[in-house]
């Protein structure tokens, strides 16, 4: 919350001199993005009047919905995307230093629909496999693969989505991984999901002190 109980959208939080949002875009335009579409919901109002005093070349503001969900926001930006022979998406809190370039190369070479970007986890506590109560398995905080927030699609991955009540994380990702159209994209370098205050705070300390991992414009 800031100022008079006017709540702050996500994307707008602020990190060093910028919102989150604004970082983003400076990152995919260093990484040759022209044309962006953003998906809003959540005070979309708000964000249109940032947008308003601080203009963007090439971005297009798109209401999807207050209660849509992230499959049924990319659903409904399909209309915007069927001349393209694929396109990037990436949620507005999530940050890493990839080559976008390798990313869309790498796409582009297996031929599939989708493409997620991979990044490196390791568990806080020791992983426990039981059986009943019997320990099967125990491992000290097991490193694995997750997903970076990071995709590249082909329009016709849309088609897996049904509606505003999808969640892209769920039917959709899965269905795509079981008709083998999903491919990862390894990826071991800086990487951050600001989806804590104290991941905000590290995200505006490196802004602060200069030392961002990825480029900016």
């Amino acid at each position: 919350m800031a100022g008079a109980g006017v709540e702050i959208p996500k994307p707008l939080a602020m990190a060093g001199d910028a919102p989150l949002v604004v970082h983003l875009i400076r990152y995919l335009r260093a990484g040759g993005v022209g044309r962006i579409l953003m998906a809003t919901g959540h005070r979309a109002g708000l964000i249109q009047e940032y947008f308003d005093a601080h203009p963007e070349p090439d971005l297009v503001l798109v209401d999807t919905g207050e209660e849509t969900q992230t499959g049924g926001r990319l659903k409904r930006l399909q209309p915007l995307l069927v001349s393209e022979e694929s396109f990037l998406a990436v949620y507005a809190d999530t940050f890493a230093d990839i080559d976008l370039n390798s990313l869309l190369e790498f796409h582009a070479q297996h031929g599939k629909l989708a493409t997620l970007a991979a990044v490196p986890h390791t568990a806080r506590y020791g992983h426990v496999g039981l059986n009943g109560q019997k320990v099967q398995e125990f491992r000290e905080k097991p490193r694995h693969w997750v997903s970076g927030g990071f995709f590249v699609l082909r329009p016709q991955a849309l088609e897996y989505v049904e509606g505003d009540e999808t969640v892209w994380e769920r039917e959709p990702l899965q269905r795509l991984a079981q008709d083998g159209e999903l491919m990862a994209y390894l990826h071991e370098g800086f990487w951050i999901a600001v989806d804590t205050p104290e991941e905000l705070a590290q995200l505006d300390l490196l802004c602060r002190q200069g030392r961002l991992p990825w480029k900016e414009r």
